[in-house]
């Protein structure tokens, strides 16, 4: 009977732990509007090439002076418009990319996320969105794109970005969100507490 006690003792303690300590790392990155990261998005001809560049880059945008009410600090981002025609600098809360996606700065849903389709090879494994450098053929199709556009006779063109199109941004094309694997976690760890 000690021993029974002990052993769901030992589980609850376990399962205290993980709520605590590890369970919060899964949903660090959970993606959440930041309203203020808007006003701080510009379209730039083309994103740094490597680390030393894009940290270059981050101490002239200086998004630790930005103020906010997001819930995570401000981090210097270059990625693609939702249409990959454009690049955008743009101070946001970083946030985990998924293996195989581009990393993308929606206006509308406020927040870097996941390009709608896979369109990366080197993306092999999921990475910080603030690491988007690691990945240049995210910008390559925008680039051109912007190439076009600006060297172009000035005549009615439209951009694609221009295009009132859905707004796919404010929800996830993923299966589950990253709230919902949170609490998915929470429930299986609470579970397991219960049932020993």
């Amino acid at each position: 009977m000690v021993m029974l006690h002990k052993e769901y003792y030992m589980l609850y303690i376990t399962a205290m732990l993980w709520i605590l300590f590890v369970q919060p790392i899964f949903c660090l990155y959970e993606d959440k509007p930041c309203k203020e990261s808007q006003n701080t998005a510009v379209t730039v001809q083309f994103c740094p090439k490597g680390k030393a560049e894009w940290e270059d880059r981050a101490k002239k945008k200086n998004c630790s002076s930005v103020p906010h009410n997001c819930t995570r600090n401000l981090e210097y981002h270059c990625v693609v418009n939702p249409w990959q025609t454009e690049t955008i600098e743009v101070c946001a809360p970083s946030t985990i990319i998924n293996a195989g996606y581009c990393a993308e700065y929606n206006h509308k849903g406020r927040r870097i996320q996941d390009f709608y389709k896979e369109t990366c090879s080197s993306c092999t494994t999921n990475y910080l969105s603030t690491e988007a450098y690691l990945h240049p053929e995210c910008y390559i199709v925008a680039q051109e794109q912007y190439t076009q556009d600006n060297t172009s006779a000035p005549t009615t063109k439209s951009k694609r970005s221009d295009i009132n199109m859905t707004n796919r941004g404010t929800t996830s094309h993923h299966f589950f969100s990253k709230s919902h694997w949170c609490f998915i976690l929470i429930f299986y760890v609470l579970l397991q507490s219960s049932y020993g």
